[in-house]
């Protein structure tokens, strides 16, 4: 069933395929025209193609089509006419096919998902721009877009706009002035936008306008607009960039350019038309050369695109009353806040209908009256201001207001007065022009102030720098008039009594000789010494002017060379005609002989032969003139090399050359062993640098190993210290253990001494069984019994005694040291008991009989027992205490 469809539909006739409602038919019609286009005649233009260009509406349709297999199709198959238009010999107008089908591939074809649609339709999208004049209408068409809320078609469309301009550039846009602001207008609201795309392309874009417009307009137009981590970023982005600026070549070339290029070939220099063959061979080589030459068209003026401000109308109703007050502060006041507030906010003033004459007057009356140089200071920061934001429309009537006031007032020697009326001179020369000012400046030049002087000085010398030609005819120009006066000024600046005075007319003076020539002013230069000579000529090496002069043309040069080879070639035949003839008088003036020969040198040669005349000029009869100007004359056809010596200038000069070669050879020598001596400085202390480098590394890793060692020794001291806290709270365990076990027997030996005087049959009772009896001491009385009160002291003596034992056995504050002092005195205090309780063999009654079994002899083993293994025990703590500590 399929197949039979789709032979169904490759019968329909191309029109109906194309409208299909199946969009396998509808891709099939696609391919037909593609394939159509691709083998279309360029010479005779089918009607059944030229239908798709003449009404737009038929591939408005395709391009848009539901399918995106289709529509990538149809978009290739728009790519194959466009390109089939580019190369007709005669482009059609692509108003209508621009209008219909860009809008559609940009929010269809741009913002497709298919990568390969999307290509193709920014292709057809710079097709159709070339086949335009410039690209401000493409992009006019582009820009409602780029507020469209998907963030894939304002990241494509912002990319199509920066190849757009990559391409083409913005050099052929004849109203620029209005089309660069509605370019930048969305780069600061994209700038921000929340997909990370649309930034990184509105990026890409601005890289691409600082390539054709520069850093200073877009600073103007649009970086001021964007956050300051952007800008940064745009910084070293445009960092990277090292190409110029404009591009010298325009990567893609419009129509018209081609087709401008094709006619400038058809036909060669001698006004020839090149047939064939040569067509096509210079085809290449010509598309070549129109790449290197860049393109043309007219330079953007960044100070024109900025809007312009009206500044009289915000100014104070009273300023006149207080610019004019009595009072500093208020002087000062009135003009801190037209300057901060009002001017300087401003990036253009309004010229027309705008009269600052009155403006400038107060102004210049305040630098050049007013005692306050905070006052002044403003005042010329004023005039400053007013000049950059009005450029050229500060016409040459407001320069003469206040250009006699800065000057005057250039006596001030503060730094910051000084820097302000320079800057503004400056800026009234670059918008007034140089000639404007050059009649007060060397007016003031002869001013009576030292600093008057210098400071004028340094001014013509900037306006010498700045100076270019303004006519084609160089002699209508006021500077060159007044060279004169200018030389005759810096002689009298370079002859001044101070130093810092000479040294501004000395730069002044060679300025003036690079600008005009050193003829112009060597009469000037000869009447300065060779000190100062020398000076000048530095400075000469040095400065740099705008509109050098060239004095001689290559022509003269070449007929220069022409003359003193011919000058050569009558000196060797005076040589030859002179040779064994008697020497010239050595009264004679050889100055004198070669004047007729210095004059007729600046004659052109005749061609003609002539017949030769005597060849020494005393057959002649003829005076023989001396130089003039150090060139030789030819009234008499002879040359003076032979017959003379070099002039007194030129030896002078000679000499002075001479002696500032060799200065600068001493300098030279000076300079190289001073610099190996800064070389080897350099190099004691890197190498010096280099030891304490690796000396602090060094430290540095011991340091690390100490602080290592340190810590691992702070960690084991903390670990034995936890040791010996659990030893010390076991030993306290111990002693407790100790003491409990000692405490005992005291304690029963004290009940059965009390009890021991009671009949025998009540302590039997609680005496344990097999327990041998207490000894007690008896005294060696005569009866053989003790008497009760000896007793009775014995027994309070020995109680005395245990309970002391016992509380030094039980005092917290003893240590394990005294254990073994207590286990003696434990076993002292239970021989003495028992010596208490042994009776006399004579003196056995009953009770003692009876109670000895209180205490055998296991039991007396196990307590010995115990207390050795507790002595040994404390020792083996002791020890390994002690070894813990000594570690």
């Amino acid at each position: 069933m399929a197949e039979s469809e789709d032979g169904d539909f490759t019968a329909l006739p191309l029109s109906e395929r194309l409208n299909h409602k199946l969009w396998k038919a509808r891709m099939h019609g696609y391919q037909e025209l593609n394939n159509t286009y691709k083998k279309a005649s360029i010479r005779a233009v089918p009607r059944e193609i030229s239908q798709y260009w003449t009404n737009p509406d038929h591939f408005a349709q395709y391009i848009v089509d539901s399918n995106v297999v289709a529509q990538e199709q149809a978009i290739a198959a728009l790519l194959s006419l466009l390109e089939y238009l580019c190369q007709l010999p005669e482009t059609p107008s692509s108003a209508s096919m621009r209008a219909c089908w860009l809008p559609s591939l940009a929010e269809k074809g741009l913002g497709s998902s298919r990568a390969a649609t999307k290509q193709k339709a920014q292709e057809c999208i710079l097709a159709l721009v070339s086949l335009d004049e410039s690209i401000a209408a493409s992009i006019e068409l582009l820009e409602p877009l780029l507020k469209n809320k998907l963030p894939r078609l304002v990241a494509s469309c912002v990319e199509c706009m920066a190849r757009i301009v990559e391409f083409f550039g913005l050099q052929q846009i004849s109203n620029i002035t209005a089309f660069l602001p509605l370019l930048l207008e969305p780069i600061p609201r994209l700038s921000s936008h929340a997909d990370k795309t649309v930034r990184s392309q509105t990026m890409d874009l601005v890289l691409q306008l600082y390539k054709w417009l520069g850093r200073d307009l877009l600073q103007e137009l649009l970086l001021e607009r964007l956050k300051p981590i952007q800008q940064r970023d745009l910084d070293k982005t445009f960092q990277k960039y090292q190409g110029e600026i404009p591009p010298s070549s325009q990567p893609r070339m419009f129509q018209w350019q081609k087709q401008q290029a094709s006619d400038e070939l058809e036909t060669d220099k001698d006004g020839d038309t090149l047939m064939g063959g040569a067509f096509q061979t210079n085809d290449s080589h010509h598309s070549g050369r129109m790449g290197a030459q860049g393109p043309q068209g007219p330079k953007i003026n960044p100070f024109d695109l900025l809007p312009s401000s009206i500044v009289l109308d915000k100014f104070p109703n009273d300023f006149q009353e207080r610019v004019t007050s009595s009072k500093w502060k208020d002087r000062v006041e009135v003009l801190d806040e037209i300057l901060n507030q009002i001017l300087m906010p401003a990036k253009k003033l309004e010229a027309k209908n705008q009269d600052y004459s009155d403006f400038l007057r107060s102004l210049a009356h305040v630098i050049e009256k007013d005692a306050n140089v905070q006052a002044v200071t403003l005042a010329a920061q004023c005039v400053q201001q007013l000049c950059s934001k009005l450029l050229a429309n500060f016409n040459r009537n407001y320069g003469s207001l206040v250009v006699t006031a800065l000057l005057e007032r250039s006596k001030e020697k503060k730094s910051s007065v000084n820097e302000a009326i320079c800057e503004a001179l400056h800026q009234i020369s670059e918008c007034c022009g140089v000639d404007s000012c050059l009649e007060e400046t060397l007016r003031y030049m002869a001013h009576k102030t030292p600093q008057v002087r210098m400071e004028s000085t340094k001014f013509l010398t900037h306006l010498l720098k700045i100076w270019k030609p303004e006519s084609r005819n160089l002699n209508d120009e006021l500077l060159l008039k007044l060279v004169p006066d200018i030389s005759q000024s810096s002689l009298k600046i370079v002859n001044d009594t101070q130093p810092a005075i000479r040294d501004s007319g000395y730069e002044c003076l060679a300025t003036l000789m690079k600008l005009v020539g050193e003829r112009e002013v060597s009469d000037v230069v000869d009447k300065l010494d060779n000190l100062k000579k020398k000076k000048v000529y530095e400075h000469f090496e040095k400065v740099e002017v705008a509109g050098e002069l060239r004095t001689q043309r290559p022509q003269d040069q070449t007929g220069s060379i022409a003359m003193s080879r011919e000058t050569n070639h009558l000196s060797s035949r005076t040589q030859d005609a002179n040779r064994g003839k008697a020497p010239i008088k050595s009264g004679a003036n050889p100055s004198s002989l070669l004047e007729g020969a210095s004059t007729s040198l600046r004659k052109p040669l005749s061609t003609l032969p002539s017949k030769r005349g005597p060849s020494s000029p005393l057959k002649t009869g003829n005076k023989v003139e001396p130089y003039q100007n150090g060139l030789p004359s030819m009234k008499s056809r002879l040359t003076t090399r032979a017959l003379t010596t070099d002039s007194p200038i030129g030896s002078n000069k000679a000499k002075i050359v001479s002696v500032e070669l060799e200065d600068l050879r001493n300098q030279k020598q000076k300079w190289l062993k001073e610099r190996q001596e800064f070389l080897n400085t350099i190099t004691e202390f890197q190498s010096r640098s280099s030891r304490v480098n690796s000396e602090k590394l060094s430290l540095q890793q011991q340091l690390g190993t100490v602080q290592a060692t340190l810590h691992e020794r702070n960690l084991e001291l903390r670990s034995k210290e936890m040791q010996i806290t659990r030893l010390q709270d076991r030993v306290s365990v111990l002693e407790a253990e100790l003491e409990s076990k000692t405490t005992l027997p005291s304690s029963t030996y004290g009940v059965r001494s009390v009890s021991s005087f009671d009949p025998p049959s009540a302590p039997i009772l609680q005496v344990p069984p097999r327990t041998p009896p207490p000894r007690r001491l008896l005294s060696s009385s005569s009866n053989g019994l003790s008497s009760p009160s000896i007793e009775n002291n014995r027994e309070r003596g020995l109680n005395s005694r245990i309970s002391s034992l016992n509380s030094r056995a039980r005092s917290p504050s003893e240590s394990s040291d005294d254990l073994p002092h207590r286990v003696n005195s434990l076993q002292l205090r239970n021989e003495a008991r028992s010596a208490e309780r042994q009776p006399d063999s004579s003196g056995v009654d009953r009770s003692s009989s009876s109670n000895s079994n209180f205490f055998n002899d296991e039991s007396w083993k196990r307590a010995a027992e115990v207390t050795s293994q507790l002595k040994a025990r404390i020792e083996r703590m002791r020890a390994k205490t002690r070894d813990m500590g000594n570690s």
